[in-house]
């Protein structure tokens, strides 16, 4: 700043010494997309622990299982539903990640229980508006029935539109390895640079979140706590029996039964010794005494019970059917609908079973794709050695193996394909060394320049970490002055990705080149148009993929 001296006296002028300096930007910072329990959706938050996740959105989705007991063999009740973000969230954290950023695709939805490609596409998109995510997840793909494709297309669009990101794909498994990479590479996918893909699913040591209510226990001849309106006419004796009950019954609810003239009330989800005429005080115990053992039950045997031969004999049969009521010429006709109904009766009534019934459930672990515990393997590495360190040959945290296992052969296939160039990395299991990452391809796997995951993302943190910087010098005069100050912000930095071991050669002359100037980048119409071009050269590290050891004899000497 210059100083106007008018009057006599001592003037202070700071002199800037120091070179500006290039700032390394976050490498590992991933965007999540998928379902979660709550929170909002589409719009990007930033979390740093499993804790700050359940606070935000919640927690896992509550499956249904049915639970033999006899057998204690464990079976979803349906299918197991397509929300598994929670889970991914925690192998992330589990194998080293740190800060990243989560965008809902929506609340669960127990009657679809399914991802939806257009709200994915929009939970993706919205990370168009993060600068700090460098990585684009949605690992609920690997194991859904629903077609990634949309979303795929996006995350590597999107990574090639801001050129800061880089995508992380799940292979879904089919039938083998060779058809699931087949199946993989049909999907006709874009900037394949910019994304890698991972394959198989991983068997983790998570454990299905469920709740008593979720749970049906089958193998017990159990009749439902609740049941429909049953009304019989004893016309030979002249008197109407009649019971209503409403259509759920929850603890508290007074349930009221008239015979006659006389009337009893019980409460729902309790046991009792009734006190009404012995034949409709009979029939009640058959069906009450055999209520559920834990709170969301299915009829499993099917029995009958006589009661007073000279009035009726009532048969059960199933939950969601019927019981029939037929008289032997004193009593009509009458139908009631069972329905299965959550009562507060729990297996603490019968704690030997409720452990069982527990310790099977538990014993239930979770299968999911590998994309999200590949995230967290990249921040780990990132922030051990470094971004240009390949992500391969890293065992894997919070998983017991992958689902499929891989040998030699079976990867052949996968790391290369000569048609589509679409390599596909794999997860593989090694005895004594456990679960480890086997592959640093990106999907470019044909690509002499951009064929390794470390390659692509070093150029990614270069260029974002210079363009940033390089921003202070906007409109500053395009001479040699400008030119010398961008050439030595770029050197100062590229010297220490050097001296890190980003970057190869002896001499930093070797590691990269920055050239910048008239006659050497620009013309003097590029300098009237305003525009000044610095073109940055480096020479990346690249892993040793392939190893050879030759041995040969050596003939005696003397």
């Amino acid at each position: 700043m210059a100083i106007n001296q008018t009057t006599p006296g001592v003037y202070i002028r700071e002199v800037s010494t120091l070179p500006p300096s290039v700032a390394p930007v976050s490498t590992a910072v991933p965007g999540f997309a998928g379902y979660t329990e709550k929170g909002p959706v589409a719009t990007p938050t930033r979390i740093t622990s499993m804790l700050e996740f359940e606070q935000i959105f919640g927690g896992a989705y509550t499956e249904d299982f049915n639970v033999n007991s006899a057998t204690l063999v464990v079976t979803p009740q349906s299918s197991l539903s397509e929300y598994n973000l929670y889970y991914h969230i925690q192998l992330y954290f589990a194998n080293g990640g740190g800060p990243c950023w989560i965008s809902s695709a929506g609340d669960y939805d127990s009657s679809v229980e399914l991802l939806v490609s257009t709200e994915m596409v929009a939970a993706l998109s919205a990370f168009r508006q993060i600068d700090e995510v460098t990585l684009l997840v949605a690992p609920e793909f690997g194991t859904a029935a629903t077609s990634p494709t949309n979303s795929y297309v996006e995350m590597l669009n999107q990574s090639s539109l801001l050129q800061d990101r880089f995508a992380i794909l799940d292979v879904k498994h089919t039938t083998s390895a060779s058809a699931s990479a087949t199946a993989f590479r049909s999907i006709s996918l874009t900037n394949l640079k910019y994304g890698a893909a991972y394959y198989p699913p991983l068997r983790t040591g998570f454990t299905n979140r469920y709740s008593d209510q979720s749970v049906l226990v089958t193998g017990l001849p159990v009749i439902p706590a609740a049941y429909g309106r049953l009304d019989m006419v004893n016309k030979g004796a002249g008197s109407s029996m009649k019971v209503t009950v409403p259509s759920s019954i929850t603890s508290g609810d007074k349930i009221t039964i008239t015979i006659g003239t006389v009337t009893e009330e019980f409460i729902g989800g309790t046991h009792f010794a009734l006190t009404l005429p012995n034949a409709y005080s009979e029939l009640v115990k058959a069906i009450r005494t055999r209520a559920s053992l834990i709170d969301k039950i299915l009829v499993a045997d099917d029995y009958s019970t006589t009661v007073n031969p000279n009035l009726f004999v009532i048969t059960a049969v199933g939950n969601g059917q019927t019981i029939a009521v037929t008289g032997t010429g004193t009593l009509t006709s009458a139908v009631a609908v069972l329905t299965t109904n959550p009562s507060p009766v729990t297996l603490a009534a019968n704690p030997a079973l409720y452990r069982s019934v527990t310790a099977a459930l538990n014993k239930v672990t979770i299968e999911l794709s590998p994309s999200a515990a590949i995230a967290g393997v990249y921040a780990s590495v990132d922030r051990d050695r470094g971004v240009w360190k390949a992500p391969a040959n890293v065992a894997l945290s919070g998983i017991i193996q992958p689902a499929v296992l891989l040998n030699d052969d079976d990867q052949s296939g996968l790391n290369v394909d000569a048609t589509s160039g679409k390599s596909i990395n794999v997860i593989r299991q090694f005895s004594g060394k456990g679960n480890l990452v086997w592959g640093a391809r990106t999907l470019a796997g044909n690509d002499n320049e951009w064929r390794y995951v470390n390659v692509r993302r070093l150029f990614n943190f270069a260029e974002e970490s210079i363009k940033k910087a390089i921003e202070q010098v906007v409109f500053e005069p395009n001479d040699r002055q400008t030119w010398n100050r961008v050439r030595t912000m770029i050197g100062n930095f590229l010297s220490n990705l050097w001296r890190d071991g980003g970057l190869v050669g002896a001499t930093t002359e070797q590691a990269f080149r920055i050239d910048v100037g008239l006659g050497e980048t620009m013309t003097e119409q590029d300098v009237l148009e305003g525009r000044m071009i610095v073109r940055v050269s480096m020479a990346a590290s690249r892993p040793a993929e392939f190893i050879t050891l030759e041995f040969s004899h050596l003939l005696q000497q003397g």
